[in-house]
């Protein structure tokens, strides 16, 4: 049996490993710690002091008005049965979810490339993630929904991609299960929900043209969101709030929708994104080409998984030009099928690599990693500066206040 000192393949595998566990939690960890401490005291403090109220009986949609789906604040409400009021028992609490996320979007790149491939791509999704959420001028980035709906929707789309490989019934079901608990959290889940859609459709009827197929996978997801959404449907109707919560859920909260725009106004409101996007023009020319060269080991994308990440983009993007402000921690979910598809660079390159003599594969392969890690810095030189300057003028007492203010409202509009 070979030894790991005997594989340097492996020891490299192993050392961008540890470096990217390492990676992600500071990463995690300064943008967690910054968002907490962010002067803006708009959303956190809303729900965590309406998550206070609802752990010691109130209702929501009856004695607390929001125009929200209830996932979110049902989430945070258990944490208050046992943690004093205030916001920082939410702290390890939304810290495991996010961790979990992670750990979920690498779950779904692995559907989709190699192990370096999803790991590099997860370190870049923590990095855009929480610089999005850091940076966010119009709300603070700390227990939104975004920092919660990274799990369920990470593991719909890497169970969709599953389904779909081994023709699973039962994992449309759970698919459809997780997209309705996206859409218990937030609203701004719609996309993945019209992308799962649209590609089960477009590709079993049109493509393969395959009508009982489509019959059966449509059959799972409905049979899953149903139930998730029955249920939520069961606690609200028991609860004697259902109309009302149906009405804040759709016709308040379309009186939000087109006061402006959600869409960046300008290159530096994306700066996570700045290379990502690059790797995602080089690798559609790359995996073009490679799909016309000989077959090699190396693991490349389907087309069938590449137009789903299309069609998520593409609703992503008609989302963000019709929500009611230009607030960064939209970005925080809507970057998710922009850094899956740049992961075709990484996997056209490997596949290049092979085609080429060792030696210029080796300079051409360090040549885009130094050269993207130093494409990066932008990103860097926002996001800990900012971090940092929120931390040193972090105030105890405003915050205490702030949270005390929130618990006394009846409306997440009024604070």
């Amino acid at each position: 049996m070979q030894s790991e000192r005997d594989n340097p393949l492996r020891i490299d595998q192993t050392r961008w490993l540890c470096l990217a566990l390492v990676v992600i939690l500071v990463v995690h960890v300064t943008g967690r710690v910054g968002a907490f401490c962010s002067p803006i005291r708009a959303d956190s403090y809303a729900y965590s002091g309406f998550a206070w109220r609802i752990a010691q009986g109130d209702v929501l949609y009856r004695d607390l008005q929001v125009d929200k789906p209830p996932g979110l604040l049902w989430l945070l409400a258990p944490v208050y049965l046992v943690a004093p009021a205030a916001r920082w028992p939410l702290i390890p609490w939304e810290s495991a979810w996010m961790l979990a996320g992670y750990w979920a979007f690498y779950r779904a790149a692995r559907e989709l490339y190699a192990r370096e491939i999803a790991l590099t791509l997860t370190v870049v999704a923590v990095l855009a993630v929480n610089v999005f959420l850091l940076t966010d001028y119009t709300t603070e980035g700390f227990s939104l929904a975004e920092s919660y709906l990274l799990l369920p929707i990470a593991g719909a789309v890497a169970l969709y991609w599953r389904a779909a490989r081994l023709r699973r019934w039962r994992c449309f079901a759970w698919v459809g299960a997780l997209l309705g608990a996206c859409l218990a959290l937030k609203q701004t889940a719609l996309p993945l929900l019209v992308a799962v859609a649209v590609h089960a459709t477009v590709w079993d009827l049109i493509v393969d043209r395959s009508p009982g197929r489509w019959a059966t996978r449509a059959a799972g997801l409905l049979l899953g969101f149903g139930i998730v959404a029955a249920a939520v449907a069961a606690v609200l109707a028991a609860q004697g709030v259902l109309p009302e919560a149906w009405h804040s859920m759709t016709t308040r909260a379309s009186g939000l929708l087109r006061r402006e725009t959600g869409w960046p106004g300008r290159w530096r409101d994306v700066v996570p994104l700045w290379v990502p996007l690059g790797w995602c023009a080089l690798g559609v020319v790359l995996w073009a080409h490679s799909r016309l060269a000989p077959r090699t080991s190396t693991r490349s994308p389907a087309g069938r998984n590449l137009t789903f990440l299309l069609f998520w983009l593409a609703a992503e993007c008609l989302m963000l030009v019709l929500l009611p402000r230009r607030s960064f921690h939209y970005y925080a979910i809507s970057c998710l099928p922009v850094i899956l598809l740049s992961g075709l660079f990484w996997a056209a390159l490997l596949h290049e690599r092979a085609t080429v003599p060792g030696h210029v594969a080796k300079v051409v392969f360090a040549t885009a990693v130094l050269g993207s890690a130093m494409a990066f810095r932008p990103t860097i030189d926002r996001f800990v500066p900012v971090s940092i300057s929120l931390v040193r003028s972090y105030d105890a007492v405003a915050d205490s206040a702030a949270f005390e203010k929130a618990r006394q409202s009846s409306d997440i509009r009024v604070r």
